[in-house]
């Protein structure tokens, strides 16, 4: 939220700008996909031993019956090994939030500001 409404505000300034800030939305995107992508071949490889167990649904519907407790659950392994995974990755790929802002010059944030982006 905080990349958009900063976006929104210094984006039309310049194009160093715009790109530093484009890079850093395009390295979040990549991190919330990994994430997600984990989230369902994880949810998946659960599906199949349910099957296995007690018969055949579609992952849709298996995810819609379970409880809260239970979809929490089935998130909280998956969040720290795939975060750890997926910033590794992306800091291959685009560099770290910080190198990204400090590429460009032209981006004035507070050291309160980026650290709310990162």
């Amino acid at each position: 939220q905080t990349a958009k409404l900063v976006e929104e505000k210094v984006a039309p300034q310049g194009s160093q700008m715009e790109a530093a800030l484009e890079a850093v939305l395009a390295r979040q995107q990549f991190v919330a996909a990994c994430r997600f992508g984990y989230f369902l071949r994880r949810s998946q490889q659960r599906l199949r031993l349910e099957r296995i167990m007690t018969g055949a649904k579609s992952l849709e519907q298996y995810l819609l019956d379970m409880n809260a407790q239970e979809q929490v659950e089935l998130v909280r392994g998956a969040s720290r090994e795939v975060v750890s995974a997926a910033e590794a990755r992306a800091t291959d790929l685009f560099g770290t939030v910080t190198e990204l802002l400090r590429q460009s010059s032209e981006l004035e944030l507070s050291a309160e500001g980026r650290v709310r982006l990162s």
